[in-house]
């Protein structure tokens, strides 16, 4: 009993603290994650169904070791979206999921010509290089600000349209470039089959793949 007390508090001093940085954070899918982990880290969601959520296990982050930040168009709270979205209520907002009203999006790079529906006035300026540059920054302040050890960058952007051979500049593609400069690990989401075949993709798979273990 005693060895297992010491391996239990030996795991919680080694706790790693993972940065999820979403593109697309404001969106129902990304809303209805981060409130449901926020709600379980202030005691106020149920845990039916996760039952490793109250556990430490060795190569797992815990719930409450995880911090959530992103890229989004929308000018508005976390919680203002989340709201929007119809993803959770009032009530929810008021008790555990409290912390998405603190939550505000970063300036995300958009374009009406690759995805026509989606727009909004929390938009990056300055071109392709200076977005880059940007979301590096981003990237590393989220890093140092949260105090975390590692950074994944998950892509829920909606989908775009499939883009030409000779486009200078594609969403997924700018920040894939700026992830893997960064050395982040990248997840995408992505609806069109198109996208999996970009050399930038491919190489952000490459590199780390040696580097660290990705489960599906």
């Amino acid at each position: 009993m005693e060895g297992s007390h010491r391996a239990g508090v030996g795991m919680q001093m080694m706790a790693e603290r993972l940065g999820v940085a979403i593109v697309g954070v404001g969106g129902a899918v990304a809303t209805t994650a981060i409130a449901g982990i926020e709600m379980i880290k202030a005691g106020s969601n149920s845990l039916d169904g996760l039952p490793l959520a109250d556990r430490d296990i060795a190569g797992l982050v815990a719930y409450r070791d995880m911090e959530f930040g992103g890229w989004d168009l929308a000018d508005e709270t976390l919680g203002a979206c989340a709201l929007r979205h119809g993803v959770i209520g009032e009530k929810e907002l008021a008790d555990g999921a409290a912390a998405l009203n603190t939550m505000r999006p970063w300036k995300a790079a958009g374009s009406t010509g690759y995805c026509a529906n989606i727009d909004g006035t929390n938009k990056l300026t300055g071109g392709h290089r200076g977005a880059v540059a940007q979301i590096q920054d981003d990237l590393r302040r989220f890093r140092a600000e949260r105090n975390l050890d590692r950074v994944v960058v998950v892509n829920l952007a909606s989908t775009e349209r499939v883009p030409h051979a000779d486009d200078a500049a594609l969403q997924s593609r700018l920040r894939s470039r700026a992830t893997d400069d960064s050395i982040v690990p990248h997840s995408s989401q992505l609806q069109q089959p198109t996208f999996l075949q970009l050399p930038s993709l491919h190489h952000v798979a490459t590199v780390w793949s040696s580097k660290t273990r990705i489960c599906l």
